[in-house]
């Protein structure tokens, strides 16, 4: 920059400036890096401009206001940097003692962005934990199509909230919290400490087992890291320093005994939708959430073949899944329904949520209490396995998208895949029927009506 384009800045030699055909940056003389920018609509706004860590830093301040007299000044006592959102009127003096706030905090290589954000925290207030969820929710799991919403909100209610009142659902009793559990809600940030965690974390594990414990301290660390990163809280996470339990890699899936048990006690079941969602779980390998989110315009019925769509795949690529004929039968038993969805509902996304306290049910009466909804998928690709599948075929069977096999996964048609996944349904049913010949006819599958 030129000395034509320095001055010293008053209100009179602002004035007599000719308004210019293109933005034009005059430089101050008193205060070190405040300059003003000169619009071509006559406009006149002020910034501090200048290198930080040889980085060209820019930070506006505001606009020059020719009503505003110069002798008005900031109140006593008052921080202009509070006024870096705002975009406020200024006369010189205002905008020189402004730039020189913004300047010493330069020099202290706090970085302006910092800066906004402990000003925003202060204007708001310290929030507290379920104000730090929800905007976490809002600002981060929404907006970026995370589809497990659902599963975290509920653990939030129930390892580190307050479960709602109005949560009763229908036939259903209402959740209680259990003892190893805590309801941090209305804690502000600030004061849910190390050691706090340390006792969440034990207790949990004492009371839930390892799996909740980790699932709850990596919820509370997310929550506190976006609140950092919004500028929500400034302190550091509570969350760090603290190891998680370490987890061995489940890999339960249903025995040969197990497999008559759990038929007889599935066809046994006095609700059709839970019936149908557990053999879909079972004969398509897929995970709870794609299961119960189905879509009959998802469902090729003549290429049997079923398409999860992006947004709706963990791995965040399409998914392919054939549909053996066993699966057939249960979707064409669910058509008529009149919706979009294959298990409709009246809640909020329109389709079930996850049949838990029924899927409890039915594996106590079935004898195998420690069988989760998951392992069915876990047993499609084992009882693929023992028919002699390769792990590529058995890997694009469960929609598995590691960097490593995607290649291979790529090069495989619908064929091979469909007939893995058709031989570990025959030799489940086998299993599970011949021990049921001496039993009554109705312990094999039935795709009756839906209720």
């Amino acid at each position: 920059m030129g000395k034509d384009n320095q001055f010293n800045f008053t209100r009179a030699a602002i004035l007599a400036l000719s308004v210019p055909s293109k933005r034009t940056p005059y430089r101050d003389l008193k205060v070190r890096a405040f300059r003003l920018i000169h619009h071509p609509t006559g406009k006149v706004t002020f910034e501090v401009y200048r290198k930080v860590k040889r980085k060209s830093e820019r930070v506006p301040l505001g606009t020059f206001d020719s009503n505003l007299p110069e002798s008005r000044e900031f109140e006593v006592g008052f921080d202009p940097l509070t006024l870096l959102h705002n975009s406020p009127s200024l006369n010189v003096k205002m905008a020189r003692i402004f730039a020189n706030a913004v300047n010493l905090e330069l020099d202290k290589g706090i970085s302006i962005a910092q800066v906004k954000k402990e000003v925003r925290r202060k204007e708001l207030g310290e929030i507290n934990l379920r104000q730090a969820f929800d905007k976490y929710v809002n600002r981060h799991l929404i907006p970026n199509g995370k589809k497990t919403i659902n599963d975290i909100t509920d653990n939030f209610e129930r390892y580190l909230g307050a479960i709602p009142p109005d949560n009763k659902k229908p036939h259903g009793l209402p959740r209680l919290k259990k003892p190893g559990s805590v309801n941090w809600e209305n804690r502000k940030l600030s004061n849910i400490t190390n050691e706090d965690v340390r006792e969440l974390m034990l207790s949990l594990n004492e009371g839930f087992g390892k799996y909740t414990a980790n699932r709850t301290y990596q919820s509370l660390r997310a929550i506190y890291n976006k609140a950092i990163e919004w500028g929500y809280f400034s302190g550091p996470n509570p969350c760090n320093g603290i190891v998680k339990f370490k987890e061995e890699k489940r890999s339960r899936f249903v025995q040969a005994n197990e497999l008559p048990k759990l038929f007889k006690a599935v066809n046994e079941s006095k609700r059709q939708y839970v019936k149908d969602f557990i053999y879909l779980a079972l004969f398509t390998g897929a995970r709870r959430e794609n299961v119960i989110s189905m879509r009959w315009e998802d469902l090729d019925f003549y290429q049997r073949m079923w398409t999860i769509p992006a947004d709706k795949a963990k791995s965040t690529e399409e998914m392919y899944i054939p549909l053996t004929q066993k699966a057939i039968e249960v979707l064409e038993s669910r058509q008529g329904n009149e919706s979009e969805w294959v298990f409709p509902s009246d809640s909020v996304t329109g389709h079930i949520w996850s049949p838990k306290k029924y899927w409890s049910e039915i594996r106590v009466d079935a004898g195998i209490p420690d069988l989760r909804i998951h392992d069915l998928r876990r047993s499609l690709g084992s009882w693929a396995a023992n028919t002699g599948a390769s792990l590529p075929i058995i890997g694009e069977a469960l929609g598995h998208k590691s960097q490593e096999s995607t290649k291979i996964y790529a090069r495989l048609s619908n064929e091979p895949v469909l007939m893995a996944m058709e031989k570990a349904t025959e030799m489940m049913i086998k299993l599970a029927e011949a021990d049921s010949q001496n039993s009554r006819s109705g312990d094999t599958i039935k795709t009756d009506t839906p209720d």
